[in-house]
């Protein structure tokens, strides 16, 4: 029977023929690409080809005609290999392990750390996400290695578990410390002034023949102020924080010690003596310039004034003096050299120190033994703080309420101890076997640096306020001491965090997540949907809320 019997319109521009030429244009256009991207897909199979030629004239037949989107889902099906038999997607056999290192502290290690990863070695730089890939489902443990002597974890192991096709977050917490200088003895004839800067590279401030004396930071951590005998007596110099640009201030043939910087940076205060070995019979307060261009004596020459420290707002200079016919008193006077006058007296006062809110002054005293005392500006309620204890070497928290000072407990055992103000509370902070000194707050108040000598080594040390968290910062077997903070140094910051993004399109993703000072709760939220949050050092990972 002709179509044309049936009465089925299939003259040359009929519905179904054009459907038809579309179907079989179609078929033979079929490429394995999508606008020009070559697709994973299998091109149609014969056999598929066929199935799609008898549907269409089976349609011709019973005079029914497709939709173009009929026709098009078909054509789908075959592009797409929906064809029933087809082989499903190879499963992935192997999973992937993220690995960072957060360091916290204002210190860094600059040559990175390692770890070990089922018997491969992985390199990792500080705050850095590092991806090892290829990795057999199953449990690691990884260890953490190649910390710098500055550097401290209180966990350098961690374990993963790896699953085929998923990505596993490990994490370790590194304490990095920096901005500290100190003295190394490198003979007993020869000190030289180190840095151990925040990148974590050592800076050699002086060499050369010699004892160098590390004394003061300029206010902007830009210079350190020593003394060194390499000209025969004691002279004053500066240099750089990166060892460049030396600077000689003074040239007197006399011992020029004790010198500290103003608060304003212009004027360096220090007492100079003839005095080498024998009686100590005169020293005088001088100033000098920063740079070395200007000098002047402050008061006559006549005294013996000395161990000058300026007051906070440099307005004043505080100094032990024997003017008013007794050892010592306390005495202050005027940048202009106006204005003397005793603050106190006490029996051998020397080395004071005014308190940061200038309302107190402490000293070490020799009145009823060696000790450290404190007193009102205007020399009342002088208080003992360490009574029937000889104690040494102190120094005033940032925030003026605590002090750190060195002891001796008459049988050989050294201890640095804090205390209030006020004189109560006073705690041992380092164990008496190991003889500890010379303790210094950082500028925010977080970190005490000291030196300490241990398994026969002495290092600098780093401790919180209570004694705790306490490690080397240095290594060698030079003696190390005397260690002095930039003033722009902040021990108690938090670095970087870094957090995995187990993304739901499988490419997991890491983004960094700063971890504040104050450790409250903050949240990130990463671009593929699920979001972390810090709770202390923890990070966790779930899914984001609204």
């Amino acid at each position: 029977m002709s179509p044309a019997k049936v009465g089925l319109p299939l003259g040359r521009d009929s519905t179904v023929t054009r459907q038809a030429r579309f179907v079989r244009h179609s078929l033979r256009s079929m490429r394995p690409e999508i606008h020009g991207v070559r697709s994973k897909r299998r091109a149609p199979s014969v056999t598929q080809r066929r199935e799609l030629r008898r549907q269409v004239l089976s349609r011709r037949r019973s005079g029914r005609a497709w939709s173009t989107s009929t026709a098009l889902l078909a054509l789908s099906a075959i592009g797409c290999g929906e064809t029933p038999g087809a082989p499903a997607p190879a499963a992935p056999r192997t999973g992937f392990v993220t690995v960072v290192v957060n360091v916290n502290g204002n210190g860094t290690d600059p040559d990175g750390f390692s770890a070990s990863l089922g018997g491969r070695s992985v390199t990792l730089q500080p705050n850095t996400p590092t991806t090892v890939a290829s990795v057999p489902p199953g449990s690691y443990a990884l260890r953490l290695s190649g910390l710098a002597p500055q550097c401290a974890t209180n966990a350098d192991t961690a374990s993963a578990a790896v699953v085929a096709g998923d990505t596993a977050a490990v994490r370790f917490v590194v304490t990095c410390y920096g901005a500290v200088a100190f003295e190394e003895a490198v003979t007993p004839d020869n000190f030289q002034a180190v840095y151990l800067g925040e990148d974590g590279r050592i800076v050699q401030l002086t060499t050369g023949a010699g004892r160098n004396y590390l004394q003061d930071w300029s206010p902007d951590g830009a210079r350190v102020l020593f003394e060194t005998d390499r000209n025969g007596n004691l002279d004053l110099y500066t240099v750089r924080a990166d060892g460049s640009d030396l600077r000689r201030l003074t040239t007197h043939p006399y011992q020029d010690e004790q010198p500290h910087w103003s608060p304003d940076g212009r004027w360096i205060v220090f007492h100079r003596t003839p005095y080498q070995s024998g009686p100590f019979e005169h020293a005088w307060l001088n100033l000098v310039s920063a740079d070395g261009t200007a000098e002047k004596v402050l008061l006559d020459t006549l005294h013996r004034d000395f161990d000058p420290t300026w007051a906070p707002d440099g307005s004043q200079i505080i100094f032990s003096c024997d003017r008013f016919g007794r050892i010592w008193d306390l005495c202050s006077v005027k940048l202009d050299g106006t204005g003397l006058r005793s603050v106190l007296y006490s029996d051998g006062a020397q080395h004071a120190e005014w308190s940061p809110d200038s309302a107190r002054v402490a000293f070490q005293s020799f009145a009823g033994g060696q000790a450290i005392w404190i007193a009102g500006v205007d020399g009342s309620n002088a208080v003992s703080l360490t009574p029937g204890l000889v104690s040494f070497d102190f120094a005033w928290s940032p925030d003026g309420a605590r002090l750190v000072l060195a002891t001796y407990d008459g049988a050989g055992g050294y201890s640095i101890e804090r205390v209030n103000r006020d004189g109560t509370g006073l705690t041992v902070l380092t164990p008496i076997p190991d003889a500890a000194g010379d303790g210094r707050w950082s500028p925010d108040g977080t970190r005490i640096a000291f030196y300490s000598q241990r398994g026969g080594q002495q290092q600098i040390w780093v401790m919180n306020p209570d004694g705790s968290g306490m490690h080397p910062i240095t290594s060698g077997p030079e003696p190390k001491f005397h260690p002095r903070w930039n003033p722009r140094a902040r021990p108690g910051a938090n670095g970087a965090a870094a957090v995995a993004d187990a993304s739901p399109a499988g490419d997991d993703r890491l983004a960094p997540l700063a971890l504040p000072a104050a450790r409250e709760p903050r949240a990130w939220r990463p671009p593929h949907g699920r979001c972390a949050r810090a709770a202390g050092l923890a990070i966790i990972v779930m899914p984001c809320g609204p």
